[in-house]
């Protein structure tokens, strides 16, 4: 049986993509608005929230930052990436970047939580972008 969620911390927040992921999902295309942004000054990044839906990756040193749900439908329904994370019986999450062609993983890892495994599909899937793999 899976561990409960501690919703005060995992379930309540927003998941949101961390600044690496959110400069490869700009290096990508990604082109939705959003509200939190990562904007980059004298080569530190701070993390910033508009309030409005805005297209941050228009902007020089600007970098969009999803939720990493939505990042990852974008993923799938735009670039063609499909990803499964599933329970395990034994209570972790199994954590995949699928090829839809045959059904193979391309990346697969078992994770202990649901959130670490949507985390770890999202990085994956924007490297086998990156690498075409």
């Amino acid at each position: 049986m899976a561990p409960p969620l501690n919703f005060k911390t995992e379930k309540m927040q927003l998941q949101l993509t961390n600044y690496e992921q959110a400069k490869s999902l700009k290096e990508a295309g990604f082109d939705v608005p959003c509200t939190s942004f990562f904007m980059v000054v004298g080569g530190v990044a701070d993390e910033g929230t508009g309030g409005e839906l805005v297209q941050w990756n228009r902007h020089d040193n600007t970098y969009s930052r999803p939720t990493i749900a939505h990042a990852i439908m974008w993923l799938r329904e735009v670039k063609g990436v499909h990803t499964e994370v599933k329970l395990t019986h034994k209570g972790n999450y199994i954590a995949r970047v699928v090829n839809i062609s045959d059904n193979s993983s391309v990346v697969s890892s078992v994770i202990p939580t649901y959130f670490g495994a949507e985390r770890l599909v999202l990085t994956k899937s924007l490297e086998t972008l990156k690498t075409g793999v």
